[in-house]
């Protein structure tokens, strides 16, 4: 807040900042999950409307938006590789994407990501990167209607230290030679970043950090360099988020809960946010995010789930938590965990107009106060 004197009035100008402490909102998206389901609005729960691709078994673990054709993608392994495309505002499906030449690993495919953009990545499972391959598939835009099947992007064994597990964890960021992609070990410490088409760049050996502390969330923030990942455990305590930069650790942060671990992180509206999911419970919760390295503060402003009724146990802790469109203030979340359907929310953040406002309000008390 800064304090300036303009002809003996006092005029109290509010940061946009400063208003973020209780602005924040999350709210579920009206539009999507309307198929009949026992939650309504913003939940399309699993089985509702005869989707079999929306299950409670385990098989649809994948989540991604596509900005290059505003539509969600779900990975689900019912009957073999399915890349379902979903209307990002209804959820309704409307079909799959071309899976010919996706195979090999434990799972052929598990999760999927999108860059800057537009493409989506399908990565593999594989339980142990020394000898068994990671392969990755690109779906470019004009791949994602179904047509077309995907490029391989990689498709190489990771030398890492242990039982080198990868592919329950993916983002994706960047555009052009740019991208980058991320996924999170089990069984090894740390995460390798890939240049699709390129090389791999393992990080397995960062200090103060445990094996699969990245293994079931990961995020790139703000840029490439910067992962933050995190793993589901007892108590938060027990399973912090690290932040890390070049695959150096910055510091580990405490969550609200211990079951958080898909997460994904935006800018919206000037506020620098970060979503997380519960494998318990289905709440998604908003951080905002201030400072930087070992600096670093996260700050719950929000939290909801528009789940209902008694949930399928997603046992596996599974599941991606994404942004879809951003505009303005405003901004299109989706979550998925395991066995407990999709949610679609909409977050938004004060505009800077409306604290400007507030400031102008709060000076004209002042000034009353002074007659």
């Amino acid at each position: 807040m800064m304090n300036l004197k303009r002809g003996g009035l006092v005029v109290l100008a509010l940061s946009a900042g400063v208003a973020a402490h209780a602005g924040i909102t999350l709210s579920a998206k009206s539009t999507f999950g309307n198929f009949g389901g026992p939650g309504g609005a913003g939940w399309y729960s699993p089985g509702e409307g005869g989707n079999a691709f929306i299950g409670t078994a385990g098989l649809e673990r994948g989540l991604a938006y596509s900005s290059a054709t505003n539509k969600l993608y779900m990975l689900s392994r019912n009957g073999g590789v399915n890349i379902r495309i979903m209307n990002a505002d209804t959820g309704a499906d409307e079909g799959n994407l071309n899976a010919t030449g996706i195979s090999g690993g434990t799972f052929a495919a598990n999760m999927i990501a999108s860059d800057g953009d537009g493409n989506v990545y399908a990565a593999n499972l594989t339980t142990n990167t020394n000898t068994s391959a990671l392969k990755v598939y690109r779906f470019g835009p004009a791949d994602l209607t179904g047509g077309t099947p995907s490029t391989t992007v990689f498709n190489s064994t990771i030398t890492a230290a242990g039982t080198s597990r990868l592919g329950d964890s993916f983002d994706a960021m960047g555009s052009g030679a740019n991208a980058r992609l991320v996924l999170g070990f089990s069984g090894s410490n740390g995460y390798t970043v890939i240049t699709p088409g390129g090389s791999a760049t393992t990080s397995n050996a960062i200090a103060s950090t445990g094996n699969g502390d990245f293994r079931l969330g990961v995020t790139f923030v703000g840029s490439t360099a910067q992962v933050w990942g995190k793993q589901t455990g007892a108590n938060p305590g027990a399973a912090p988020l690290r932040r890390t930069t070049s695959g150096v650790l910055d510091g580990s942060s405490t969550l609200t809960s211990g079951g958080e671990m898909a997460m994904d992180y935006a800018t919206v509206g000037g506020f620098n946010l970060l979503a997380t999911l519960d494998a318990n419970s289905s709440i998604v919760r908003i951080y905002e995010v201030t400072g930087s390295g070992a600096g670093t503060t996260l700050t719950l402003r929000s939290s909801l789930t528009t789940t209902s009724g008694t949930l399928t146990a997603n046992g596996n802790a599974a599941g991606q938590v994404r942004f879809g469109a951003i505009s303005g203030n405003k901004a299109t979340i989706y979550a998925m965990s395991s066995n407990q359907g999709v949610q679609a929310f909409e977050v938004a953040v004060p505009e800077p107009a409306s604290m400007i406002a507030i400031g102008f309000g709060i000076a004209a008390i002042v000034r009353r106060k002074k007659k």
